[in-house]
């Protein structure tokens, strides 16, 4: 009787449930997704390189995963609190009618139990399609294959989140019960007619909290600043103290605004009783008196997505630098001398076109390319021009101005190249969609061999490699 009352009542007050089942969904697909990065195809990447901020980052995330659970279950306590009160004319009804204070707390119980079963199957799907998404997103900003890793699907970060959320689920519940156990039938019944009592707190008390709050967000602000994000965020030691005295300095603030601002204002009549000031400073008083803990919640939450957009920020600068700067071994099987006496030892599968030709720019080079046509999604080519220091004035200078007349902003970095008896200054530009590489290689002899490599792939591993082979005859 008590399931198909719950669910009745659960289908009736769907326009109050909804959007608290709605509150839960979106709070299941975001800690679900925020937990499945380990999952995803980036971080494997990360993981398959060995690259140590894979580690980092996934304790980055363990950390911070404790901390959202917290503040999700703040956020959820409150909207059940907040749902109660507009049902307590009800539940004072079912115990007119003549249910126990035992019964009615049941009955609360299976109706919390529904929407937090709905709402965890209907997040985790929708956290699934948003991690699946994500990972795509930043797999195709790599240009690495989606298929090669699969469904971006984590059992560790589902678990969880079915842990996390079952307890803060079972809180709710215990929460609940106890309110329905400890209220009266009078105040169930009048709960609608009662105004909201304003106990203002004494100057002081406000004047102290308001200080102690300010102290305790200057001490972690400290902390952020003088340890540096990076060991703030990933030792425990500082992470913990910092955290807590932000949120404690952020609830002590608010808490204090509805007793010091008012006596503030009050000390000036003239400002007080002007026009309406009075009425509206009450009503601002009465709001930030009763929801200073939501204020308090929701710059977290802010505080949250902030650091969740810097955390996925450096995940995919990490990425990107690794698959842009990473060297795949070479296997050369062929080698080639050309008529300018430039000669390269390549693999033939990478570089199917070795030949001379004629460019716009080199004049006469030579040419090696991924393909017959530039149409190709992974073209790449470079030429070798072989002259003299005074063949150019400044060539990776005059190249790069040319670039960004053209293509705009194109970032040159400085590539690390090494040849035998020669020196090597190389630069990479990014152009958009391409890598540009320029590169001179200067012999003891006055020779210089100049390079200008361009490609399309995510990686500029096979032009280093290819320009790391030549040497002079």
């Amino acid at each position: 009787m008590f399931s198909k009352l719950a669910f009745r009542n659960v289908r009736r007050s769907f326009r109050d449930y909804g959007v608290y089942l709605l509150t839960l969904t979106f709070g299941v697909c975001l800690f679900y997704t925020f937990n499945s990065l380990d999952g995803q195809g980036a971080m494997i990447y990360l993981a398959q390189s060995q690259n140590p901020m894979a580690q980092v980052i996934q304790s980055c995330i363990d950390i911070f995963s404790v901390f959202v659970a917290v503040v999700l279950a703040c956020l959820i306590l409150y909207a059940n609190s907040f749902l109660l009160r507009r049902r307590k004319r009800e539940l004072g009804t079912y115990l007119l009618l003549g249910l126990s204070q035992g019964q009615v707390s049941r009955l609360l119980f299976l109706e919390t139990g529904l929407i937090g079963l709905a709402s965890l199957v209907l997040g985790l799907g929708l956290g699934l399609l948003a991690s699946q998404g994500l990972s795509a997103l930043t797999l195709s900003m790599f240009s690495l294959r989606v298929d090669a890793f699969g469904l971006a699907f984590s059992p560790r970060a589902v678990v969880r989140t079915a842990v996390y959320f079952g307890l803060i689920f079972l809180l709710v519940m215990v929460f609940s019960g106890l309110q329905v156990s400890r209220a009266k039938l009078l105040d169930l019944m009048q709960s609608g007619r009662r105004n909201e009592e304003l106990h203002l707190r004494p100057l002081w008390v406000s004047v102290v909290q308001f200080a102690a709050g300010v102290v305790c967000l200057l001490i972690a602000y400290a902390i952020l600043l003088i340890s540096g994000m990076a060991y703030a965020i990933i030792l425990p030691m500082l992470c913990i103290p910092m955290l807590g005295l932000g949120t404690l300095g952020t609830l002590l603030v608010f808490k204090s605004l509805s007793g010091f601002v008012l006596r503030l204002v009050q000390s000036r009549p003239k400002l007080y009783f002007k026009n309406l000031n009075a009425f509206t400073l009450r009503q601002w008083i009465s709001k930030v008196h009763s929801t200073y803990l939501a204020q308090t919640v929701i710059c977290i939450l802010l505080l949250l997505a902030m650091g969740i957009i810097v955390l996925l920020g450096a995940l995919a600068y990490f990425v990107l630098t690794l698959v842009v700067n990473r060297r795949t071994p070479a296997s050369p099987d062929t080698r080639y001398t050309a008529e300018n006496g430039i000669s390269v030892y390549y693999e033939s599968a990478v570089w199917p076109v070795c030949e001379m030709t004629e460019d716009a720019t080199l004049g006469r080079a030579l040419e090696l390319a991924s393909a017959e046509s530039s149409d190709d999604a992974n073209y790449q080519v470079v030429l070798f021009q072989k002259g003299t220091k005074d063949t150019y004035e400044d060539f990776i200078g005059q190249s790069e101005k040319e670039l960004k007349q053209a293509y705009g902003v194109i970032s040159p970095r400085k590539v690390n190249l090494s040849i035998d008896g020669a020196a090597v200054t190389a630069v990479r530009c990014d152009i958009q969609a391409y890598y540009a590489v320029l590169a001179t290689i200067e012999y003891d002899n006055g020779d210089v061999i100049y390079v200008s490599g361009l490609t399309k792939l995510a990686s500029i591993s096979d032009i280093v490699n290819l320009v790391e082979s030549v040497s002079l005859s």
